[in-house]
């Protein structure tokens, strides 16, 4: 009886150990679990705390990138409404001197080409008056030939008889230097005395001095390229320019402030 009373309570006690120690494998299998979901939580919640920080750092750039591209555009438009404004500006200054230049060239068809002495061309953009014997020079001299004051003294009627009528007396020279001891320094200086002289000679004849003016080239505005004698012979002269006045683009300038 005894034995069998031992092999009963030997049982029971079996029968209560084998369930508690399942279940405390159990319970640590769950808790492991528990604390590697608790740290996946937490590094979740911290990437997202650095996401959300990233984004509002980026939205916060976004913002001012829209800031400042707004302000370039602005700044473009304002720009391109100035260039907008100055370019009809330029376009009605133009416009009225070429108007103004026409109405010089008529002017000076008129008065100049009217005689049968002179002719009135255009060479590029500038308006010339042509003589019927172009005034040239020898090398380094100012002296005009014969046939050259023939036409200043033409020239000069035709300018007394039309006042409005303003010329600029061009001087220009050759390419050759000038050589030691010559009464001119350099070209620009002989031009200059070409024109002078020319200047001089009108007025002499009765022109009115504010009528006339005297611009130097020197050896900078050829007429004819080349070292060859009969080049630079085209290029020892003096020439007329009508000269335009300038109110009407005056007053073009003035009409925009």
């Amino acid at each position: 009886m005894q034995r069998i009373f031992n092999t009963l309570v030997l049982g029971l006690a079996l029968t209560v150990m084998l369930p508690s120690c399942v279940s405390k494998k159990k319970f640590d299998a769950l808790m492991d679990e528990k604390s590697q979901l608790a740290q996946s939580l937490a590094e979740t919640q911290e990437k997202v705390k650095m996401l959300e920080s990233e984004l509002a750092s980026l939205n916060e750039q976004l913002e001012a990138e829209k800031t400042r591209l707004n302000g370039e555009i602005s700044n473009l438009k304002s720009e391109l409404d100035a260039s907008k404004k100055a370019a009809a500006e330029a376009q009605q200054m133009v416009q009225a001197k070429e108007a103004e230049l026409a109405q010089l060239r008529q002017t000076v068809k008129d008065a100049i080409g009217a005689t049968g002495v002179f002719d009135v061309a255009v060479r590029g953009d500038q308006l010339m008056v042509v003589t019927a014997t172009p005034l040239t020079y020898r090398s380094g001299s100012t002296r005009v030939s014969k046939e050259g004051r023939e036409a200043i003294k033409n020239l000069a009627e035709v300018l007394k008889n039309n006042p409005d009528v303003k010329i600029l007396v061009e001087g220009h020279t050759d390419d050759v230097p000038m050589k030691e001891g010559a009464p001119w320094r350099d070209n620009w200086e002989l031009s200059t005395a070409r024109a002078m002289r020319v200047v001089r000679m009108l007025i002499k004849e009765g022109v009115n001095p504010a009528q006339v003016a005297a611009v130097s080239k020197g050896e900078y505005d050829p007429v004819a390229e080349g070292k060859t004698e009969e080049a630079r012979a085209q290029n020892r002269r003096t020439e007329f320019v009508p000269a335009a006045k300038t109110g009407t683009l005056y007053q073009a300038v003035e009409g925009k402030n």
